[in-house]
């Protein structure tokens, strides 16, 4: 919500100031950590990223992955003294998602093709990344509520419900749980100020 309305909303709402330049520094300090650990950091926020941690681990050792992020979110804790919740996944998307079911401070695993599915299909549309309100509203609408009751709509429904565009990118977006890997649109190394 923006202040505007919040404002109108309660006239007696007391503000706290940003305090960027703190904010902007723990980001730093959060990307340090992150890089020292891996080079494969790709920054989404100030305060989000993934990383791909696969060249730390012997094959898909879940307690190995779990003890690395665990110690990861202590390091970033004692330093910056922030709290991490950290979504584990083989791909974005996955990962993305259980950060959701990871919040507030805590970490949540999903790595195995069998238990991804049946994860990613009781999540609920909205936490797909891109489904805005207005997207959520339309599936919503015909009673579309689940990434299974979307993965379970024939392409020419969800075309005709959203648009052939973004029907299309929502499958897309949807069938990516599938991906093994998490890939990264560049390697190309980046360097903080």
């Amino acid at each position: 919500m923006f202040l505007g309305k919040a404002l109108k909303l309660c006239p007696n709402l007391m503000t706290v100031p940003y305090e960027f330049e703190e904010y902007e520094a723990a980001s730093n300090f959060l990307y340090r950590i992150l890089i020292e650990k891996t080079p494969y950091v790709e920054v989404v926020s100030c305060d989000e990223a993934f990383i791909d941690i696969k060249d730390l681990v012997s094959a898909q050792n879940e307690l190995e992955i779990q003890e690395i992020i665990k110690s990861l979110r202590a390091h970033v804790f004692h330093t910056i003294g922030c709290t991490v919740s950290a979504g584990i996944g083989p791909n974005k998307l996955v990962a993305r998602m259980a950060t959701r079911s990871a919040k507030p401070n805590g970490q949540f695993l999903c790595l195995k093709m069998d238990d991804i599915l049946k994860y990613i299909k009781k999540q609920p549309v909205t936490d797909l990344p891109s489904i805005g309100r207005s997207t959520a509203n339309k599936l919503d609408s015909k009673g579309f509520k689940t990434c299974q009751d979307v993965l379970k709509m024939p392409k020419s429904e969800i075309t005709s419900l959203l648009g052939q565009k973004s029907g299309e990118n929502s499958l897309q977006l949807l069938s990516r749980y599938r991906l093994k890997r998490l890939y990264f649109e560049s390697r190309e190394e980046k360097h903080l100020c």
